[in-house]
């Protein structure tokens, strides 16, 4: 949650032209706005008179610091940083030029600045307490959260019904992750203004990273009461309908916020989500693709698109994606994972292999990837590359029932019906029921030449699974009956 600065409304000096009969020039300057401001100030700055009186230093001053103002109300930054600078040199106290130039800054992004000048306005007015405020902001911005927090309590401490600083504050504690002390926050500020959206919105987001979505939900809503185009409120809403499964009520808030702004490219992204998670996969890949059309770096939409395109059973296309995911993101263990499933159906194993090498580069823990490269190094006919990978998956995981099973399969292709026998064992400990385990074990056994055990294996996997081709076959084989 980032802190938005306020600027400070048009200042005029308080000893400013005191005569009641004002020309043009001294209107336009006070009250006016844009080009009408500065033509206005510009005048009187060019005469250097006001009602045919040479003006002040200090009416001078206010006067620069009013165009300064009606510059950056255009957004012309530095036209405006040079008239707040001129003010100060005719009156190095002026808090307010400090304040207006440091809020110049920030809308820069010189950030440093900023805060060297909002230092200065609060030197020079010890309880100027939007100055303290709009320094927090800044400090929160630069992710100095216990700076920015002092500031915002500084601003509190001058003014206990400031409900923006509460606001501030807020953020500043969400940004630390303390969520209860910003909820507190928003609250107070919504004591002191019942009507503020963004106040109800932060809460919202505060709520839902306490895992409450029920209640971020409600501030959603009431956000959305007071702000019905409040185009976030529609989509982080849908993120907590989705945090309670309720997945259409997601997708019709992510449709409103598309509706509010079309380029929003991760209510998209999260629309398309759910319309994967409904198996409607067409609308899903219609989603990430306009969401990658709006940010082609969104490496979630790849890897979401490409998880649609497999589903759909168009793997080329899929590949296609996480490799686009992959180029936006070197570093990408789902991209890597799942495409290397895929090389693995395409039967492109050598690929399949490399991709799960690089996972276990990335993340050498991952028994899952241990286990698919063992797979694929044994459908290239590599039983010892692929035994040692089962190892790996089983030092790592000693429950996966799969790894015994395949490495009992590996032995026997290796001759070494000994280890195939321990390994289908300690699979049948961990489940008892398994056909192919048993019938795993009398191929091991007939390879050793103990047919009894061979037999009795066979029969073991034939009752648990009566069209087992495989036991059937070997009993046929042994001349014995089912």
């Amino acid at each position: 949650m980032k802190n938005v600065i306020r600027l400070a409304a048009l200042y005029v000096s308080a000893c400013l032209w005191a005569t009641t009969a004002m020309a043009d020039a001294e209107t336009d300057c006070q009250k006016g706005t844009g080009d009408i401001q500065v033509r206005g100030c510009t005048q009187i700055i060019t005469s250097g008179h006001v009602f045919g009186e040479p003006i002040s230093v200090g009416n001078l001053a206010a006067v620069y610091v009013n165009r300064g103002i009606a510059y950056k109300n255009q957004r012309q930054f530095d036209k405006a940083i040079v008239d707040y600078t001129r003010a100060l040199a005719l009156d190095p106290k002026f808090a307010r030029a400090y304040f207006n130039r440091g809020n110049a800054y920030n809308a820069q992004g010189r950030h440093d600045k900023a805060i060297a000048d909002f230092t200065s306005a609060v030197e020079a007015n010890p309880k100027f307490t939007e100055a303290y405020d709009n320094r927090g902001g800044v400090y929160e911005n630069k992710a100095q959260y216990d700076k920015a927090i002092a500031d915002f309590t500084r601003a509190l401490e001058l003014n206990p019904k400031y409900a923006r600083a509460y606001f501030n504050r807020g953020n500043a504690y969400g940004g630390k992750g303390q969520y209860d002390a910003a909820i507190a926050d928003y609250t107070s500020a919504l004591k002191r203004d019942p009507k503020y959206a963004k106040a109800h919105f932060n809460r919202g987001f505060a709520y839902a990273n306490k895992g409450r979505p029920d209640e971020a939900i409600a501030d959603y809503s009431r956000a959305l009461e007071l702000n019905p185009k409040y185009a976030e409120a529609y989509y982080n809403r849908g993120i907590s309908h989705d945090a309670r499964g309720r997945h259409d009520r997601a997708i019709a808030d992510y449709t409103s916020a598309l509706g509010l702004n079309p380029k929003f490219a991760k209510a998209h992204l999260n629309q398309g989500a759910d319309y994967y998670r409904k198996g409607q996969y067409d609308k899903a890949i219609a989603d990430y693709t306009h969401a990658l059309d709006l940010n082609a770096k969104l490496t979630k939409a790849y890897l979401n698109r490409g998880a649609a395109y497999r589903n759909k059973g168009r793997w080329d296309l899929a590949i296609a994606d996480y490799t686009s995911a992959l180029e936006l993101d070197e570093n990408s263990i789902e991209a890597y994972d799942n495409r290397g499933g895929l090389y693995y159906r395409k039967r492109q194993y050598d690929q399949a292999i490399a991709d799960y090498t690089r996972v276990l580069t990335l993340n050498p823990k991952s028994a899952n990837a241990y286990y698919n490269r063992g797979i694929a190094y044994r459908n290239k006919g590599q039983y010892g590359a692929a035994i040692a990978d089962y190892s790996r998956t089983l030092k790592l995981n000693p429950k996966d029932a799969k790894a015994y099973l395949n490495r009992g399969f590996a032995y026997i292709n290796k001759g070494l019906s000994d280890n195939a026998i321990a390994d289908y064992t300690s699979l049948l400990k961990l489940d008892p029921k398994s056909a192919n385990a048993y019938n795993n074990r009398g191929v091991a056994h007939e390879q050793k030449g103990q047919l009894g055990k061979a037999i009795a294996d066979y029969r073991k996997a034939l009752k648990l699974s009566p069209n087992h081709q495989g036991s059937r076959g070997g009993l046929k084989r042994l001349g014995a009956k089912e």
